[in-house]
């Protein structure tokens, strides 16, 4: 089983990309920041925004994860946007940062 970025095609046949597609991560809590380990640990580019804690944030740093200041900066540097928040109040929260 290949670790690695792959993708899926619509005839569901994997197959190698020469670049994996960046992934951007708000809402490092502790689901979040399970997740988003994951992501960076298996090869994918990953853009995060600062945490209130920044404990989770260094963690993802150290395993080479790219901060940046603004929810903005995460989805103009990253093909796809993940979202681990509370719920709807905090992406319509989200959403509206600049």
């Amino acid at each position: 089983m290949s670790h690695g970025p792959s993708h899926l095609d619509l005839r569901g046949n994997h197959e190698r990309r020469h670049e994996a597609p960046r992934i951007g991560f708000i809402g490092l809590g502790l689901m979040g920041h399970g997740m988003a380990k994951n992501v960076v640990t298996k090869g994918y580019p990953l853009t995060v925004r600062a945490h209130r804690n920044r404990k989770p944030l260094e963690d993802l740093l150290a395993a080479g994860a790219k901060e940046v200041k603004t929810h903005a900066d995460v989805a103009r540097q990253s093909d796809i946007v993940f979202l681990c928040v509370t719920g709807t109040p905090q992406i319509e929260a989200d959403r509206l940062r600049r």
